[in-house]
Formats: C-alpha cells, sequence, structure tokens
C-alpha cells in the first residue's frame, strides 16, 4: 500500500459532529470503508507527490457523500494536506498556507447538501475556536489569516482564474452541457490545477447518454486517464424488484458499511413501489448506471389493461381531456370515469386528399362537448389552451368551474399528469376501452427527462410525454389529462387520501 498523508487526517474526525439524522451532534466517526477512501485519495509517491489529481466517488442515495465530502472540505482548510517529508515510511503533511475550498453544484439548493452538512459538523464543536474559523451560510473563514471554503452554482459560476486548493464537485450526474454544469466542472478543474490543488466528485450513477460530468468521468477511467481515482459499488442485479428479502441483499452490496444507518428495508420497499421508475432504482439505490426509460408506457402491458366489453351508464360521473389543434395535428377528446377507465370521446383529423385549407371543423367540436356535458355527469374537463382560447373561454361561460385549463408545454404542469399516467399504468389502476388511435399514438409517444425546480435527484425522474418521430400523440395528450381530471374532479369516491399526491 502507497504512503498516504489520510492517516493523519483521519484523526481530525473527532473534531467534528454528525450533522443530521439518528447520530446528530455525536463525535463524527468514518466507517472503514469511508477512512479507506480517505486514505487512497491522500495517496502519495516515493517524491511525495499525490497519485491522484481528480477523483470520484459514486455511491447510492444515503450512503453519505455529502457528509463524507464535507469532511474532506474541512481537512483541507486546516489539515496537514501538503506534503513535508518522510519520517521513516511514513508521510508527514502540513496545512495549506491559505486554502480556497469551493463546492460546487449546478443549483443552489445541491450546493446545500455538501456546505450546510460542513455547517452544521462545525456549528456544534470545538474546532470553530481551535483553529480559528468565523463560519456562516455561505461561506466559512479563518479568522486572522487567509483561508475560506464557499459553495458556487453553475448559476453563478466559478470566475476563471480564482486560485483554488480544492473543489468539490457534487451530484455531478445532474451537472450537464445545458444546465452549464460541464463547463463549471471545467473552470473548477483549471482553477485548482494552475495551484496544485485537487478536485473531488460525489455524484449518484449516473444517467447512460445523457452527457453528464459523472458519465465523462467514468468513461475516463475506463478508458486508463492517468491520475483518477475512482470508486463504486454496485449492487448486483435483481430479476423481481418486487422480491423484498433479495433486494435487501443487494442493496447491502452496495451500501457497504454505511448499511449500519441505511434504511435497507425502507429502501427496498422504495425499489418496489410502481411509482418509482426501474431507472431510477438502479441508478439511486442500486448504485447502477442506467439508461432512462424513452418509451412512454409498456405497450404490452397497455394491451392486458384493455377491457373493450366496458359500457357507460347514462349520467355517469366521468372527466374529459382535450388537446386541440388548428389543421396538422388532431384535436381529441378523451373521457375517463372515477374509477379509471378511459375511453375515446371523439376525434378530428385531417382527411387523406384535403387540401391546404383544411382545419377542424370547431362548430362539431363545440357540438360534441355541449353533447358530452349533456349525455354524463362531467366533474371536470382539463384542456391544453393554446390555439382554442376563445372556445375553452365560451365553454367556461357555459359550464362553469366544470372547465379548467393544464398547460402542457409548462413542464411544472404536465410532468405530474405525465407520471401519474404512466404509474397507473404500470401498477394497473386503470383500464380502457382498447382504442387503436390511442394505441397507435402511445407507441409513438416517448418520454423526456426535465428539470422541475432544479431538483433532479429526489430519487424520482421527472419526465413529459413527447413525440418519438413525427407521428402524431394527440390522443396521448387528452388521456393523460383525462386521467389527471379525474383524481382533480371533487368528491370522486374512487380517489384515496394516498392519490392527493397527484
Amino acid at each position: 500500500m502507497p504512503a498516504s498523508l489520510g492517516w493523519a487526517l483521519l484523526e481530525l474526525a473527532d473534531e467534528l459532529v454528525v450533522p443530521s439524522g439518528e447520530f446528530y451532534g455525536r463525535p463524527l466517526t468514518l466507517t472503514d470503508e469511508q477512512a479507506q477512501c480517505v486514505l487512497d485519495w491522500y495517496a502519495v509517491d516515493e517524491q511525495g507527490r499525490f497519485l491522484y489529481r481528480r477523483g470520484c466517488l459514486r455511491r447510492p442515495k444515503g450512503w453519505g457523500k455529502s457528509p463524507f465530502a464535507a469532511f474532506l472540505a474541512y481537512c483541507e482548510l486546516v489539515g496537514p494536506v501538503l506534503f513535508d517529508e518522510f519520517d521513516g515510511v511514513e508521510a508527514v503533511g502540513r496545512p495549506r498556507p491559505s486554502p480556497w475550498i469551493q463546492i460546487a453544484a449546478v443549483s443552489e439548493d445541491q450546493t446545500d447538501n455538501t456546505y450546510v452538512a460542513l455547517y452544521e459538523m462545525l456549528r456544534e464543536s470545538e474546532a470553530i475556536h481551535r483553529y480559528g474559523m468565523d463560519i456562516g451560510l455561505t461561506r466559512t473563514l479563518l479568522v486572522g489569516r487567509a483561508g475560506r471554503i464557499e459553495p458556487v452554482t453553475a448559476a453563478a459560476g466559478s470566475r476563471e482564474g480564482q486560485p483554488l486548493t480544492a473543489a468539490f464537485l457534487d451530484q455531478t450526474e445532474a451537472w450537464t452541457k445545458s444546465n452549464g454544469g460541464v463547463r463549471l466542472a471545467n473552470t473548477l478543474r483549471r482553477n485548482a490545477a494552475k495551484m496544485g490543488g485537487r478536485t473531488f466528485e460525489t455524484p449518484n450513477a449516473h444517467t447512460v447518454g445523457d452527457g453528464s460530468v459523472a458519465e465523462k468521468s467514468f468513461t475516463d477511467w475506463e478508458k486508463g486517464a492517468p491520475g483518477l481515482w475512482y470508486s463504486y459499488r454496485e449492487a448486483p442485479e435483481v430479476e423481481d424488484m418486487s422480491d423484498h428479502d433479495a433486494v435487501v441483499k443487494a442493496l447491502a452490496v452496495s451500501y457497504g458499511d454505511s448499511a449500519k444507518w441505511a434504511p435497507l428495508d425502507r429502501l427496498a420497499d422504495e425499489c418496489a413501489d410502481p411509482a418509482t421508475e426501474p431507472a431510477d432504482a438502479l441508478r439511486f439505490y442500486f448504485n447502477r448506471p442506467a439508461t432512462e426509460t424513452n418509451r412512454a408506457v409498456d405497450v404490452r402491458r397497455w394491451q392486458e389493461l384493455a377491457d373493450p366489453d366496458r359500457i357507460l351508464k347514462p349520467k355517469e360521473r366521468i372527466a374529459v381531456g382535450f388537446d386541440g389543434s388548428i389543421s396538422n395535428d388532431m384535436t381529441v377528446l378523451w373521457g375517463c370515469t372515477q374509477d379509471r377507465f378511459l375511453f375515446e370521446i371523439a376525434a378530428w383529423g385531417r382527411p387523406a386528399g384535403a387540401d391546404r385549407d383544411w382545419r377542424v371543423p370547431r362548430s362539431e367540436v363545440h357540438d360534441t362537448v355541449a353533447e358530452v356535458m349533456a349525455r354524463y355527469d362531467v366533474g371536470l374537463m382539463l384542456c391544453d389552451p393554446p390555439m382554442w382560447v376563445s372556445e375553452i373561454e365560451e365553454w367556461e361561460r357555459l359550464y362553469g368551474d366544470r372547465i379548467a385549463t393544464l398547460p402542457t408545454n409548462a413542464a411544472a404542469h404536465f410532468a405530474p399528469a405525465c407520471d401519474l399516467f404512466a404509474t397507473s399504468v404500470r401498477e394497473g389502476s386503470l383500464s380502457h376501452d382498447g382504442s387503436e388511435l390511442l394505441m397507435r399514438h402511445l407507441a409513438q409517444t416517448a418520454r423526456k427527462q426535465v428539470r422541475v425546480n432544479d431538483d433532479a435527484s429526489d430519487g424520482r425522474s421527472k419526465f413529459v410525454f413527447v413525440k418519438a418521430s413525427t407521428q402524431k400523440i394527440d390522443a396521448t395528450v387528452a388521456a393523460v389529462l383525462a386521467l389527471r381530471a379525474v383524481v382533480l374532479m371533487p368528491d370522486n369516491p374512487f380517489i384515496d387520501v394516498a392519490a392527493n399526491v397527484w
């Protein structure tokens, strides 16, 4: 085993306290696995040079990556992290004369994961007085001498040329080119390089093919990039996520020593929950890179839920979804009963051979809506508003609060509806009339991952339904709106309290 400055750093853990959870306020104790990571990261060669200039610790959600990174940041601020000499075979270090450490993420909420953990570690410890620290929620300073730790985000940026001695890149599986994460990572690495500093990533498992910083670090390591320390633990494959014992056993592998505090039974329940995407279970808990599911729903599962013999009763209480177009796409009305039976009401599309001036017959749509309102007890009709604003306003005048809008171009509104639809199909909590139109449109519908409130790491993906190609998906959208309307309409005896989260 190579010499390491980490042995002296391990003693610093006793100066801090556990920042949260059941053991909050107790002296910080690293697990054997975490201690080994410290020794590996601070390993040096025969000349006292670090073996690694860049590190990546990939562990599952709840392993303790953020508190661990906070501990390393603390070491970088006050610990003997610069090689000084060899005392026999042991490497001896000294503190940096002017440490400048940044804790970085693509959003302020994500920087809180590590920086707030550090703040809580220090707030209840004697280290503040021992080293002379001025701690705050926006920065930690050494009093009377140079030294700081500060959080930075992709939005605020990290100014080119800052003399960083260390940078900690949190949740880099969410750092992409589109949100500024790739640029931020490159800037931090350059700034640290010129000071002889190093950078350390703490991601969950990445989504394959999304071009994240975490994915690039993994592929770099696979290719044998020099100076890159990469550590991960993966759970073995489990054929059936509902096999509780098998999942718990697998999670014990990915969580390692951290299984002593990680609620493996609870996490196994989460993996088996139909609301949890299989790709999310693999990435967040099994710590395995996964390909994001692109198909909106499993078509074979959809076919299994067909109930073409279902007969609707006169004045049956239903909800309605409306997706309107002018000429190119279809205009569709879909219904959904209180017990989640989806059925086709009407659809208007460009007839074969129609000229370029063809338009959706709005009067027919208006008459059909009136007929639906008369035939059924409509609790709520959700409409996608673009291009049909005046008609929707007229329906609101005629039918009052039974009409509402849900803009499908707004992810914050559409994503929960898509999630409800996909989950209901997966768990078999809906049925349908076997419409060939909807079947065709579902087969042409894909998922697109989106960001809602800058949170892509809460253990559950956010997605919306989009066209997989240039084909139409209007029936899908109308059905999604109809199902969403069912859980939003008042006095539905089939919707339990748990469903209100939708």
